[in-house]
Formats: structure tokens, C-alpha cells, sequence
């Protein structure tokens, strides 16, 4: 039966002390209870919150609740309820969550508003079968939730079960707000941190569904960095990171990962101790990189106009492997998709990724004799993600992804009965690529039209460019204006 305390201020671990040794059912009147530490001890009880609210006291420097010896599985909160940490009586630094297991089983979080830690929320260390679920986080300095594996010397567990892997966990239509420990990215304010620090076991198989996270430090944050110890299947999916003061979502050296419907808005702050102020990470270390991660129909944009200080939409480094595809970006301050030179054998094709463009200046483009001259486009027909520079109307895709371009168009030139007539489709790299290239006479009557199409591979920093030639003998307005001029770009691979 469950036990339901006959007035409103009870001593909770009282009651549950007085469960049977194989758990039960704690009923919380409503009102306001004062809670200082509660070990738990046995297995599988429920706390019932029934709108109340669990207030920390300050008299103890720890979590509210911890379960550490292995003993008390099952263990459950459900709401609905308040959970108040009481930050202003504690100082930075101090390890006061609500929750702390160390190799715990089968826990559930549900329906909980908690509001105002020192540390985190809910801290898991190598506990399994975890799930949180309708909960709402807010100004946490830590975390609003950790899943770790730390090294057995550091998980602080008291009893026999063994060291094992952080896995299964379930986190889905949850709400963090303001986890920010005040330094601007130097340290912690992580909506979710998922890790791992141990020489044998890892973390694996979580799931985060449905969730926001507003004002953080950071929104949702995968990092491993033990070598030959990546993180396992972790996905982020239908979740949404706003106004993160460094990144919105982070997979470093993540093995199996997926990204799939995710948002990132307004990601970094001015003065920001992170190096990286980007809305979508999958990166890593040289051990371990990121491997075999799939990310797909996710936005990351930064809609603050001149005040705007997203540096990248999205930044690929240190993986291998990674499908990426229908993804957009809008409003970065440097590049809206960074692919760095150690991302290999991996597909990286943003949605929208194509452009094209015209001669529609009424005057013609004179060519020097007998010289390859860089077409110049006047006219961004379609161009969503900047693949044209209008600043250097010669290059397409310079600060684009690297990979593989499908080049299409037509040059026309003035009609003239001397000499012939060419066009070039160049990658420039390092050196210069002639991908495509043809001559024909000149027309005495008609004007010479040369239609193209080739695909090219440019990597990181090159750029793409068409050219056109004649040998009349002199140098003349060749290359018509007025519309008749085109050019379209399409990243079509990934750098495989």
C-alpha cells in the first residue's frame, strides 16, 4: 500500500525508510517539503509529487537523493511537481544534484519541473535504462542532465555491481532552460552532456527526442575523447537548440550517431570563450573521429542581422564516414557549412546547394586575342547559399563544400567570320584542372553558341570557373551580354 504522510511538512526519507525492503509507493501531499539527503537504499520506489514541491535544504552539501550502492533500482519520481535546488545557498563548484546514480538500473523522471541548481539536474554514472521524459529544466549551472562513464576510480559507487557501460537512455519532449555556469563557454551549461572518461567502458545507445533548449551554454553535447573508446548510436532527433551562447548540437567522436530534424537558431555570443560558435558539430579527435554518423534534414540560420555571430551553420572535422544531406544554413557570419581536410570518405550535399547565373549587362565582354578569360556573371539568377562570390563574379563554390560539381551552360560569342571560338570549365586547387573544354570556328552571320556540361571535384578552398577564348587577331567584344549567357553550379557528391 502506499505510503501517504498525514501532513503537509514529512520527513521523506523517513518515509521511505518505513517501505517494505522491496520498495513501494511514496504519495506527496501538496504544499512545500523541505528535503536535505536521502541515500536510497532499496529497490524500486516511486515518489508520487502530486503538485508539491521539494525544496533542497541547505544543511548538507550533496544531492538530494543519491543511489550509489547498487541496491536501489527502479527507482521513479513522477509528477506532476516542483523541484527547487535552492542555487543562491550554494557556490559554484559544490556537487548538489537532485539525482545522482552510480550504476543504477531502470529510472524514471517524469512530469518534473526543477529549477535552480548548483550542479545538474540529473548526474547518471554508468547507470542504465534511464528515461526522462515531460520534464522541464531551468537554471542549472552544470548540466541539466549528464549521462557519463567515468573511470571506476571516479564514480563514487559504494557497492558490488560491476563497472559497465553508460546505455540506454531515453530523453525525450523535455525543456532546458539558462543551464549556463556564467563563463561564456569555458567551462560547462550543457542541456544534455553525454560522455565518457573510462578506459574500458562507454556510453552508448541514447536517444534525445522532441527537446528545446533556450539561452544554454551549450544545447545538446556528445564528447568523447578516450582513444579507441568512441560513443555508440547516441541520436538527436526533432530537437531544436535556440540562442546557445557557443553550439546548438556537438557528436564528437561518435560512432553510429544520427542528426535528423533538428534546429539551430541564433547559436553564439559575442565574447564567447568557444572556439567554435556553430550551430551543428561532428568532429573528433584524430582517436576517436566521428564514424559513420547520418545527418540529415536539420536548419541552423541566424536571423540577427548585422549583430549576427553564428560563425558556421554547420562544421564537419575529424569524421569519417558521415552521410549529410538536406540540410540548410542561413545567416553565418563565415561560411554556412565548414568541412574541414581530415573529413574523408564521407557524402556531404546540402539541400538547395546550387546556383545560377547570367550575362545580362547590355555591353559585351571583350576577350584578348588568343587569351583564356574568366567569363564575368553580372546576374545571380538563383543562389541560396552564396555559391557564386559577388565580389569575384569569376568563381563559383569557393567557400562551398568540397566535393563533386555538375557544371552546366552556354557561352554565346558575336557573330564573326575570323578565327575560333572556346570555352573551359577550370577547377583551381592548388593548381588548375581542365575539366571541360571546347573550340569551334567563328560564324560569319550567327552567333556562336558553345553549350557545356562536365563534373568536377574541387577540395577544401579551391573554386570553379568558366573561361572563354578567340583568336581574331585582336581584342573585341566577343562574349554576349543581354541574357544569352549562362551558367548553373550543383554540388552533386560529397567528398567520397
Amino acid at each position: 500500500m502506499p505510503i501517504t504522510p498525514s501532513t503537509p511538512s514529512f520527513d521523506l526519507a523517513g518515509a521511505i525508510s518505513a517501505l517494505p525492503s522491496t520498495g513501494g509507493i511514496i504519495e506527496v501531499p501538496t504544499g512545500t517539503h523541505i528535503v536535505d539527503t536521502v541515500d536510497l537504499t532499496k529497490p524500486n520506489v516511486t515518489i508520487r509529487l502530486n503538485g508539491a514541491t521539494l525544496e533542497k535544504a541547505t544543511t548538507t552539501v550533496t544531492h538530494m537523493f543519491t543511489s550509489v550502492a547498487g541496491t536501489a533500482d527502479g527507482f521513479s519520481v513522477i509528477g506532476p511537481g516542483l523541484v527547487d535546488m535552492k542555487t543562491a545557498s550554494f557556490t559554484l563548484g559544490n556537487t548538489v544534484s537532485f539525482f545522482f546514480g552510480s550504476r543504477a538500473s531502470n529510472l524514471l523522471f517524469s512530469d518534473v519541473y526543477f529549477k535552480d541548481g548548483i550542479e545538474d539536474g540529473l548526474k547518471f554514472y554508468g547507470c542504465q535504462h534511464v528515461k526522462v521524459e515531460r520534464c522541464r529544466f531551468e537554471n542549472f549551472k552544470t548540466n541539466g542532465i549528464e549521462f557519463h562513464t567515468p573511470t571506476v576510480e571516479n564514480d563514487s559507487h559504494t557497492g558490488s555491481v560491476a563497472a559497465r557501460d553508460s546505455a540506454y537512455l531515453a530523453v525525450s519532449d523535455c525543456y532546458f532552460l539558462d543551464i549556463d555556469d556564467g563563463l561564456l563557454g569555458a567551462a560547462d551549461g550543457q542541456a544534455i552532456a553525454i560522455s565518457a572518461a573510462d578506459d574500458a567502458q562507454v556510453t552508448r545507445d541514447v536517444v534525445i527526442d522532441n527537446c528545446i533548449a533556450e539561452d544554454c551554454i551549450r544545447g545538446f553535447h556528445s564528447e568523447f575523447n578516450q582513444a579507441g573508446l568512441p560513443g555508440l548510436r547516441i541520436t538527436y532527433s526533432n530537437c531544436q537548440v535556440n540562442g546557445a551562447r557557443s553550439h546548438g548540437f556537438v557528436f564528437n567522436g561518435v560512432h553510429g550517431g544520427v542528426i535528423t530534424g533538428c534546429q539551430a537558431r541564433n547559436c553564439g555570443v559575442t565574447g564567447s570563450a568557444s572556439a567554435d560558435l556553430v550551430g551543428f558539430i561532428v568532429g573528433g579527435s584524430a582517436d576517436p573521429q566521428s564514424k559513420d554518423v547520418v545527418v540529415g534534414d536539420c536548419v541552423a540560420y541566424d536571423d540577427r542581422g548585422g549583430s549576427a555571430v553564428m560563425e558556421h551553420g554547420f562544421m564537419f572535422k575529424q569524421a569519417v564516414n558521415i552521410t549529410v544531406s538536406d540540410i540548410r544554413s542561413r545567416g553565418a557570419t563565415e561560411s554556412e557549412y565548414e568541412v574541414q581536410s581530415t573529413v574523408t570518405s564521407s557524402r556531404i550535399v546540402p539541400d538547395q546547394a546550387s546556383c545560377r547565373v547570367e550575362r545580362t549587362d547590355a555591353s559585351n565582354q571583350t576577350l584578348t586575342n588568343d587569351t583564356w578569360e574568366s567569363v564575368l556573371w553580372t546576374e545571380e539568377v538563383y543562389d541560396p547559399l552564396d555559391m557564386h562570390d559577388g565580389s569575384n563574379t569569376e568563381r563559383f563554390a569557393e567557400d562551398m563544400l568540397p566535393g563533386e560539381y555538375e557544371v552546366v551552360g552556354s557561352i554565346v560569342f558575336l557573330a564573326d567570320a575570323t578565327g575560333q571560338r572556346g570555352v573551359r570549365v577550370e577547377v583551381i586547387d592548388g593548381g588548375t584542372t581542365t575539366a571541360f573544354e571546347a573550340q569551334v570556328d567563328a560564324a560569319a552571320v550567327d552567333d556562336t553558341s558553345i553549350p557545356f556540361v562536365c563534373r568536377v571535384r574541387k577540395a577544401h578552398n579551391g573554386y570553379i570557373r568558366v573561361q572563354a577564348w578567340q583568336n581574331s587577331g585582336g581584342a573585341t567584344p566577343t562574349v554576349r551580354g543581354a541574357d544569352r549567357c549562362f551558367c548553373s553550379v550543383r554540388l552533386v557528391g560529397g567528398n567520397e
